[in-house]
């Protein structure tokens, strides 16, 4: 019958298959990305792995926190104007706007990680 339920009208039972695929094609891409670019950021940096559930309000100092709220609220602010700004294109754009400032900002954590205590260090043998 040609995807036409004689009882119930329209049939949508598996219609949209192709695209459902890239979606999860992405999904899964972006997650390996994500996933490798950390590894690398934790062995070249030196900083040990986060558990999974810990609270991201694990600050070295006061630097730290402000560095991460500008991040933040920065990042909501450009991905917001890029979503709207590229709107008709698709969501590519917004959600790489979304990885790109999630990469800035976990290497900004890494970074502060792993130089406070080099810096505690050399102030306490002085």
């Amino acid at each position: 019958m040609d995807g036409v339920n004689q009882m119930y009208g329209p049939d949508y039972y598996g219609t949209q298959t192709g695209e459902m695929w890239g979606i999860l094609g992405f999904i899964v891409v972006v997650g390996l990305i994500l996933f490798l670019v950390n590894w690398v950021l934790r062995k070249i940096l030196g900083v040990r792995r986060k558990k999974f559930f810990a609270p991201s309000s694990n600050y070295v100092n006061s630097q730290h926190q402000k560095g991460d709220a500008y991040f933040r609220w920065g990042g909501a602010a450009i991905f917001l104007i890029v979503f709207f700004w590229f709107y008709e294109h698709g969501p590519f754009v917004p959600f790489m706007a979304l990885v790109v400032m999630g990469l800035l900002q976990d290497t900004y954590t890494a970074y502060m990680e792993k130089s406070i205590p080099i810096t505690r260090t050399i102030i306490n043998s002085r």
